[in-house]
This record gives structure tokens, C-alpha cells and sequence, in this order.
């Protein structure tokens, strides 16, 4: 265990697994803030936010069992994640009803969570989240993604640089990125991991599904297409398909929103609404408004 920044970094043993974390923040009259972090990513990539809101609040960052250095002994279910994180919690000593806030493939968990462990969730914000319900666009998307990456893995082991989650990793502060992609992206376990969680999106939405009631939540879209850089970035998203995806998000995410929470649209891409400090800024502000409401 060690520090960084006001922050303290472990490790817990939780039914099925062992999930690295990040504790740091306050302790505060505010709810506790999760972070679910997007597809293959470990919870590095949240740091402009960790900065914005540790003098708020206490985070919760960790990466899910098999990505980012926490491992997995047993078998991945839509039950089981949720388990997890309830187990985190209490090893933790983390009692009361928690936020959680996600970002891409994370906001679809923080919706598994609500779901399944409604009595431990207060709240929930997606940041531009991958939707709740299938839509065949966004599967091409998700399909294209995953071939993507599986050349960036050939590209990374031949010592080439990596286009895409290279280039955003140089957007964190200090050796955060370099982290990130040593422990997330450019692991071979890790991406393996990540590659078998996408697979279960099916599974995970059911279960979103079956939810009788969910708690409020913040919905935040992209309200600016993110810019395709170099080839591989074209063929994943050219500037057509860039915003085709934008609209269909925005529509998804208003339908999520008009159930039990709110929606806004902030000017920032995508990865900008994490990985750049504006973004960051926009993001925390819009999410600890949200959470102060709460009260």
C-alpha cells in the first residue's frame, strides 16, 4: 500500500477476486464517490477528476476483477461484479449508501450496480455511458473497437507506439499515464479480462433490465464529437460515424434520463470529459452538484 497525491493505493480480497483501489478525498457530509472506469481502463485515468473533487468529498476508485492488476479466481457474472463491490465496501468500512459515477463502459456498470444492490447506491452519474439497451449502431461500434485494440496489442509488442490510448494517456499528469497503460492497455491478462467483460454486455444489461426501480441518477453526454487522429483512429471513427454515434448516445441517454434522473449535454468529447483537465472540470462540477441535490 502507498500514497500518491493525498491519496492511498491497496489492494482488498473480495469473494472471487482481488481489486486493486484508490482511496483519497475527504470524508465529508457527502455520500462516498465510486468510480467505475471505462472498457479495459484502470481507475489512473480519473485523475484530473480525483483532483477536482478530493476536497469535497471521499473517492473510491478500483479497477474490476481481471483489469488494471486486480485478478479474478472465479468465473465473471453480472452477479458477481456487484458482489464485489459491495464486499470492497464493507472491507473498507464504507457503511452508508454510495454514489457511484462512470464513465463509457463504466456507466453501464454503475447502472448493473443500481440494479442489483439498490439498499448500497444513493445515486448514480454516467458519463456519457455506454447505453443501457443494445442498439445495432453502437454494437458495430463496440465490434470495431474490439478489432482496434487487438491490432494496438500486435502494434504495442512490437515496440511500435500505441495511436489511440497512447495519445490520451499523455493528457494525465505525471506518471499516471504511463501507469495506465502499463497496467491496463498494454497488458496482455488485462486485455484479455476486458475483452471477456465486453462479451458480457448482453448479460449485464439483462440484468439492468430486470430492475423494478432504480435510484436517481446524473446523465451526461458528449456534446462534441471526438476528432479521428491518424488511420487506425479514421477507420475506428471516421467524422461521419463520429457523430452518427453522438446522436444516437444523445438520444439513449435522455430515454435513461426521463426515468428517474436528469440529463446534460457538456461541450467535450468522449475521452475529453475524463482524460482533459476541462473536461474534468466540467464533469466534477456537474457531479458534485448532482450529489449535493441529494441532501
Amino acid at each position: 500500500m502507498h500514497s500518491s497525491e493525498g491519496s492511498v493505493d491497496g489492494q482488498v480480497d473480495v469473494p472471487g477476486a482481488s481489486l486493486r483501489y484508490r482511496l483519497a478525498g475527504v470524508k465529508s457530509d457527502l455520500p462516498t464517490l465510486v468510480f467505475e472506469n471505462g472498457w479495459s481502463a484502470s481507475y489512473h485515468y480519473w485523475t484530473w477528476v480525483q483532483r477536482e473533487l478530493a476536497p469535497h468529498a471521499q473517492l473510491l476508485f478500483y479497477n474490476r476483477a481481471g483489469i488494471g492488476g486486480s485478478t479474478l479466481t472465479s468465473p465473471r457474472t453480472a452477479a458477481s461484479l456487484s458482489d464485489q463491490l459491495e464486499a470492497m465496501l464493507v472491507a473498507l468500512n464504507i457503511r452508508q449508501p454510495v454514489v457511484l459515477v462512470g464513465q463509457s463502459y463504466g456507466g453501464l456498470m454503475c447502472a448493473l450496480h443500481a440494479a442489483q444492490k439498490p439498499q448500497r447506491v444513493r445515486a448514480f452519474v454516467q458519463v456519457d455511458g455506454t447505453p443501457d439497451r443494445d442498439h445495432p449502431y453502437v454494437r458495430k461500434v463496440l465490434g470495431v473497437t474490439k478489432v482496434v485494440t487487438r491490432i494496438i496489442g500486435v502494434m504495442t509488442r512490437l515496440g511500435l507506439p500505441d495511436p489511440i490510448y497512447g495519445a490520451a494517456a499523455k493528457t494525465l499528469p505525471g506518471d499516471e499515464g504511463e501507469v495506465m497503460l502499463r497496467t491496463s492497455f498494454g497488458s496482455p491478462e488485462s486485455m484479455r479480462h476486458a475483452f471477456t467483460e465486453l462479451d458480457q454486455i448482453d448479460e449485464f444489461r439483462a440484468a439492468i433490465a430486470r430492475a423494478t426501480s432504480m435510484p436517481p441518477r446524473l446523465v451526461i453526454t458528449a456534446g462534441k464529437a471526438s476528432e479521428p487522429k491518424g488511420l487506425l483512429g479514421r477507420i475506428l471513427a471516421s467524422p461521419k460515424k463520429a457523430r452518427r454515434v453522438m446522436e444516437i448516445m444523445e438520444e439513449a441517454h435522455r430515454e435513461q434520463a426521463a426515468k428517474n434522473g436528469r440529463w446534460m449535454s457538456l461541450p467535450h468529447t468522449h475521452g475529453g470529459l475524463v482524460f482533459e483537465p476541462a473536461g474534468a472540470k466540467a464533469t466534477s462540477a456537474a457531479t458534485l452538484e448532482f450529489v449535493r441535490s441529494l441532501r
